[in-house]
């Protein structure tokens, strides 16, 4: 159970001001209060959701998701990530932001939307540019590092999204 106070820094501080570390702090907090509390009533239950929020809270206060070890393929191309930045990956498509929600025929082959198609026209820098505002936004200040490094392997050693970029 991730704190209220941890939920309203990552919702509503922007991520300059570290609202994810922020949040992760909180939610340190909150799971060392459920520990103490669990100590005391002898609740084994209430000890171990107390550590845990502490782990996700630790893993979020440096800039980490909670499913970091969860890699899965991104809709980006061949890339791995943790199943959490491939959500925000996929939300973050120009199919949800002006078309409404991808589309499909009844084979269920992608039916690109305008906004696909004129993103795709420029490059994809809509859609890089709402996923790198999407992440850091989620992750906090400490994403910026990593995302720089998983844009230019994106950009580099991802033949499949070189390779639909370049026919924009």
């Amino acid at each position: 159970m991730e704190s209220g106070t941890g939920n309203f820094f990552r919702d509503y501080l922007p991520a300059i001001l570290g609202n994810a570390q922020l949040g992760g702090i909180a939610d340190i907090v909150t799971g060392a209060v459920e520990v103490v509390a669990g100590a005391v009533t002898l609740d084994s239950a209430k000890i171990a959701s107390g550590a845990k929020e502490i782990g996700k809270g630790t893993l979020k206060t440096v800039g980490l998701p909670e499913d970091v070890m969860d890699f899965r393929k991104t809709p980006t191309g061949n890339l791995h990530a943790p199943k959490s930045i491939g959500k925000e990956i996929a939300d973050a498509h120009p199919t949800n932001a002006v078309d409404g929600g991808p589309k499909f025929d009844l084979t269920g082959k992608f039916v690109p939307g305008e906004g696909f198609k004129k993103d795709r026209e420029q490059g994809m820098h809509g859609w890089h540019g709402a996923t790198n505002a999407a992440l850091t936004n989620k992750f906090g200040i400490t994403a910026v590092v990593p995302l720089l490094i998983a844009g230019v392997a994106h950009e580099v050693a991802d033949p499949k999204s070189m390779s639909a970029e370049s026919r924009a």
